[in-house]
């Protein structure tokens, strides 16, 4: 009887030790390549896609697609690897747009056979959408998250001007 209890102790202890690194796994921060997740890796990304839509009160206004250059890709790449990340499982954005932007990032790696992409629109969320998950996951910035996107979205708009020469 007494072995029996102890051994239900135990299994219940080993239990518990599993849950909470579960849980600890979730909660720590990722670097931005790790909330990416699938093997992306900042250093291999080729090309930086953006795409920019304007949304105001009336609904989507003008949309611009623009490929970076070398300088605007690797000032982005450098922000956003500046930051942590938590990941939000089972969670979606809820999508308010905030900014005046529906903004897309896509990244190319590997000579385009990999593709990711990261959303935000000014949401408390960002959207990641990564080459070894087939679904969109939801993660969140450290610290001031409404004010990191509209850096990141200041840094692209700036990057357009120059691109459209406005």
């Amino acid at each position: 009887r007494k072995g029996l209890m102890k051994r239900k102790s135990i299994l219940a202890i080993g239990l518990a030790a599993v849950l909470a690194l579960a849980l600890l796994y979730y909660l720590l921060p990722r670097s931005f390549s790790q909330a990416m997740g699938g093997g992306f890796d900042l250093a291999q990304v080729d090309q930086v896609d953006v795409l920019l839509s304007k949304i105001d009160a009336q609904g989507p206004g003008s949309q611009a697609s623009t490929p970076l250059s070398p300088e605007d890709s690797r000032a982005l790449l450098e922000k956003l690897n500046s930051r942590s990340y938590f990941l939000l499982p089972g969670r979606k954005p809820n999508w308010e747009i905030t900014l005046g932007y529906d903004v897309r990032l896509g990244f190319s790696y590997h000579g385009y056979s990999h593709y990711a992409s990261l959303s935000f629109c000014g949401d408390s969320e960002l959207e990641v959408f990564g080459t070894a998950h087939h679904h969109p996951r939801t993660i969140r910035v450290s610290g001031d998250n409404a004010a990191f996107q509209r850096e990141l979205l200041a840094l692209l708009l700036e990057a357009e001007g120059r691109t459209h020469g406005t």
